[in-house]
C-alpha cells in the first residue's frame, strides 16, 4: 500500500482498500473503518486524522484490535511479519530511522521516512515478530 503512495496527502480509505484489494466497513466521513479477519476474533481497524490547521498531527493507522471480547490478547493473530515489512519498506526507498526502545531494551516501535511520510511499525510482543499497528504520519 505505501509503495504506491508518494504524499502523504493521498492516503485515503478508498486508496488502502484499492492497494490492498479488501473492502473495510464504515462511514466515509467517520475517520474510522474496520476489516474483520476470517476468524471473527480479530480485526484491522483504519483510523484517519487530517489536521488542517497543524499538519503534523496529521496520520493514518491501521491496527489489529480485538473484535469479540472471548479472545484474548495474547491470541494476536500474525498476518504481517516486522522483517518482512521492514525489507518492503528499505527497498521502496525509506530511510530508517532510530527505533525506539524501552527501558529495559525492549522494542517498542520502528522509524522510516520517505518524501512527506513518517511510518512507524509497532511489533507484537511474540515469536516470530509480527505488526500489532502501523501509522503513518504526515511531516514537512
Amino acid at each position: 500500500m505505501i509503495n504506491n503512495v508518494n504524499d502523504f496527502n493521498a492516503l485515503s480509505a478508498g486508496f488502502i482498500q484499492r492497494s490492498t484489494g479488501q473492502k473495510f466497513e464504515g462511514d466515509e466521513n467517520s475517520g474510522f473503518h474496520t476489516l474483520k479477519l476470517a476468524d471473527g476474533k480479530w480485526q484491522y481497524g483504519a483510523t484517519y486524522n487530517f489536521d488542517r490547521k497543524l499538519e503534523e498531527y496529521s496520520n493514518v493507522t491501521l491496527e489489529l484490535i480485538k473484535a469479540s471480547n472471548s479472545v484474548a490478547e495474547t491470541q494476536l493473530p500474525c498476518d504481517l511479519l516486522v522483517d518482512e515489512y521492514d525489507q518492503s519498506l528499505k527497498s521502496m526507498g525509506f530511510s530508517v530511522k532510530p527505533s525506539t526502545h524501552n527501558e529495559i531494551g525492549g522494542l517498542l516501535a520502528l522509524h522510516y521516512t520517505r518524501k512527506n511520510m513518517h511510518v512507524q511499525i509497532i511489533p507484537q510482543h511474540q515469536a516470530p515478530t509480527c505488526i500489532k499497528a502501523i501509522s503513518v504520519q504526515k511531516f514537512k
